[in-house]
């Protein structure tokens, strides 16, 4: 039983079917804008954001806007905004009136559809002008943030600035980043090992024991994302993702997650975070060893139940490398269409025309236990006739296991039985696995 328990985890982590990933499904695209090498790509992607049926592209060297294969490019060559660190982009996002806005180093560029705006501490409330983090919450206000200094507000013409020095985080924590919007209209900011927010009146600072920090997922947060359920995922420096849900911190690391690369400076890193339709939750990962390829990983929604992870490996596409996999998914979105794009550090965008979804997965496991219905509500039926596989002298009980190996239900068989029918209606929704003696199959309870 111990071993068929070690086997159950190692179940847990489920891979993609390989043959929906294979090169040929992918699509590179790239721009063709400007005659300099690094200028003319899509390089060092930071966001990526589906608005009026294309997906515009923050890079460090300007804006892409894909359309149908097509790549338009904006930049100091076609904009009227001439500085080149103008179109240093860290983040971006859309407002509810179709406007674009883009957080850049050197102020923050609005962008309607037709003229681009630039805001600056020269024209506008602004104080500082180099940005790393930008959002809009569910009534139209814009919030940004720099460096670890201000937080500001922007309605319309109305720009509010909040200090972040005097908000009370800790000294070593003042470290701006990331800011974005719950469901529940709070503002969150991210800065440190701490979390931050605004309820509508005061910024609240999280207990420095709030985020579970450890010695093996250090001090540092690189990512961080809020979920439409409310969720909070966070990647850290060293290759731990944090989940926070229903007031429960969820840890993964590469010792329970093999997929999750173990943490060596400079080899590895976690740097995007998403979600799908479904509430999946896809993390890219990069590697920098000729051997691993980069991947995106999806953790099931159903998390209480199946702890699930999918894998999806992308494809060697490196040109600017003797190493085809020295690339990074720094961007990584899902669109209206079920696509997956996937943005790169160097080589331009990926795209995959049909995303599946986590629950078209393939186990190891070989299913020699024909079970009807499948998936089912209520009961199972198992065939154990000799030839659905099953080997009658093997076994005198049937015993089912969820994907983290635990034993949930077990029933006695008479050795001659021909089938075998269970009650389920106990279980929580997800993928359980039947063993029999030596034989076994899964089953999904909806």
């Amino acid at each position: 039983m111990k071993n068929f328990f070690t086997y159950q985890i190692v179940l847990c982590i489920v891979l993609m079917q390989p043959s929906l990933f294979a090169q040929t499904d992918w699509k590179l695209l790239k721009s063709t804008y400007g005659n300099q090498q690094m200028l003319d790509t899509l390089f060092n992607i930071k966001k990526i954001v589906i608005k009026d049926n294309k997906a515009f592209v923050a890079t460090a060297w300007g804006l892409g806007a894909i359309k149908d294969d097509k790549v338009e490019w904006y930049n100091w060559n076609n904009t009227g905004l001439t500085n080149n660190n103008t179109w240093a982009i860290a983040d971006m996002c859309a407002d509810k009136s179709n406007n674009l806005w883009c957080a850049g180093v050197n102020g923050l560029i609005k962008y309607d559809g037709n003229q681009f705006t630039l805001l600056t501490n020269t024209n506008s409330g602004l104080l500082t002008n180099s940005f790393t983090g930008i959002a809009c919450d569910k009534n139209n206000n814009i919030w940004c943030t720099d460096r670890g200094k201000y937080i500001y507000k922007i309605k319309d013409a109305t720009i509010e600035v909040f200090d972040v020095t005097q908000i009370n985080i800790p000294f070593p924590y003042i470290q701006g980043s990331w800011i974005q919007e719950d469901t529940s209209g709070n503002i969150w900011y991210s800065s440190g090992k701490l979390l931050t927010h605004y309820d509508g009146e005061k910024w609240i600072v999280s207990d420095t024991n709030f985020v579970p920090f450890n010695q093996t997922n250090s001090l540092s947060i690189v990512d961080f994302y809020i979920t439409r359920n409310n969720d909070y995922v966070i990647a850290t420096e060293k290759q731990a993702i944090l989940l926070y849900r229903n007031g429960t911190w969820y840890q993964y690391t590469h010792e329970n997650i093999t997929a999750l690369p173990v943490y060596e400076p400079g080899v590895n890193s976690i740097n995007a975070i998403t979600e799908d339709k479904d509430g999946n939750i896809l993390i890219g990962i990069a590697w920098w060893k000729p051997d691993n390829n980069p991947k995106v990983l999806v953790l099931d929604n159903n998390i209480e139940t199946n702890s699930k992870w999918s894998t999806i490996d992308l494809p060697p596409i490196g040109t600017t490398s003797e190493n085809p996999y020295c690339y990074a998914p720094k961007a990584i979105v899902i669109d209206n269409d079920n696509k997956l794009w996937v943005g790169t550090n160097v080589e331009g965008v990926l795209v995959y025309n049909q995303y599946p979804p986590a629950s078209a997965v393939e186990n190891e496991i070989e299913n020699t236990l024909p079970i009807m219905p499948n998936p089912a509500d209520d009961y199972i039926t198992i065939d154990l006739k000799p030839s659905a596989g099953f080997e009658p002298s093997e076994g005198s009980a049937i015993y089912i296991y969820n994907t983290l190996g635990e034993k949930v239900l077990s029933e006695s068989i008479h050795p001659m039985t021909s089938s075998h029918r269970m009650n389920i209606e106990s279980l929580p929704k997800g993928v359980y696995f039947v063993k029999v003696g030596n034989n076994n199959s899964k089953f999904v309870k909806m």
